[in-house]
């Protein structure tokens, strides 16, 4: 079986450097292409192809990579299904409410490799194994071989209050600020809101408890519990919160987390976005969030948040938004 290739397209030394460790970390053979034309010829000549790494400083670059796809009768949408597209760019991921609207949105990279692109890339090249990878998703597949890893199954509805205590326990031990730990609970306690309230549908698809107040407590049975894991290596903090509906629409996530918001503490809220999109500050900041849905099954949200001893530099960390969207193989 020939080795699946990571094609890069991109002129920066810095995404090579990146691109490689992660083509290396997820076991696969790197091309690196310096211009459009060169990595599309590389995209329609390739047979087995796990990842596409494309420069996309602006929409500019992203229509140009759209519209060379859609030109090149060599290349059938099932060679760039989303999954493996992944845009590396220097805008937040807010001004790109355009890739909601695109066949093409895969995953968006911010271009910030602090300190170490090599380990950046090593990160994200196990996120790529974990995007390929069939089964239920581990945190521990993203985390160092070192990482302490932590797991409970919520069983009540209000649970969530003490598992935001131990996401702040476990910011200490990693050496964040107090303030950057209180965002993580803060993330962790909304997400964990959503799989409970927001998830949960009966067989029509009606969402059953979504117009309950957050503070109603009613027992997690069977299908209804959450399941929650957190750990940490010595560069980030990682959550997995797992509900086992998959109800989670492709369709309304991108249009929501695309959306933006005005401010670095908004709450991407419950009600309006749909099961699963309690972020709170972690999208402004500096998570990276990996959500897989497979629909009717279970919904996978993951969230990162490196070591910071204090907020006021985040902006400039490496973060990434991935998705994986599929329907049950049963």
């Amino acid at each position: 079986m020939v080795q699946p290739y990571l094609i890069l397209i991109s002129n920066f030394r810095s995404d090579e450097i990146f691109a490689e460790a992660a083509a290396n970390a997820a076991g696969l053979k790197f091309i690196h292409c310096r211009s459009l034309a060169l990595g599309v010829a590389a995209i329609a000549s390739s047979e087995n192809i796990g990842a596409i790494f494309v420069d996309a400083k602006t929409e500019v670059e992203f229509i140009a990579f759209q519209d060379a796809l859609l030109k090149n009768d060599r290349i059938p949408l099932s060679k760039v299904r989303p999954h493996l597209l992944h845009y590396i760019s220097d805008l937040p991921l807010e001004d790109f409410s355009f890739l909601s609207r695109s066949p093409f949105f895969g995953s968006l990279l911010k271009r910030e490799y602090p300190g170490d692109s090599q380990e950046m890339g090593q990160f994200y090249g196990r996120t790529l194994v974990s995007i390929h990878r069939k089964g239920p998703t581990a945190l521990k597949n993203f985390l160092n071989a070192s990482a302490n890893i932590q797991s409970v199954t919520l069983t009540n509805s209000l649970q969530q209050k003490g598992i935001a205590a131990e996401v702040l326990k476990v910011g200490a031990l990693l050496g964040s600020s107090p303030r950057m730990s209180a965002r993580a609970a803060l993330a962790a306690e909304e997400t964990l809101m959503n799989a409970i309230f927001d998830a949960p549908v009966d067989a029509k698809g009606q969402r059953i408890h979504q117009k309950l107040s957050r503070t109603t407590k009613f027992e997690l049975a069977d299908k209804s519990r959450v399941e929650f894991e957190i750990g940490f290596d010595r560069l980030r903090m990682g959550m997995r919160i797992t509900d086992h509906y998959g109800s989670l629409p492709r369709s309304t996530l991108l249009k929501h987390i695309s959306r933006g918001t005005t401010s670095d503490t908004a709450i991407l809220d419950a009600a309006n976005a749909g099961a699963g999109l309690g972020l709170a500050a972690a999208y402004q900041t500096s998570a990276s969030l990996f959500f897989r849905c497979q629909a009717g099954v279970r919904t996978d949200v993951l969230l990162f948040f490196p070591k910071a001893a204090s907020v006021r530099g985040l902006k400039a960390e490496f973060r990434f938004f991935a998705s994986d969207f599929h329907h049950s193989e049963s």
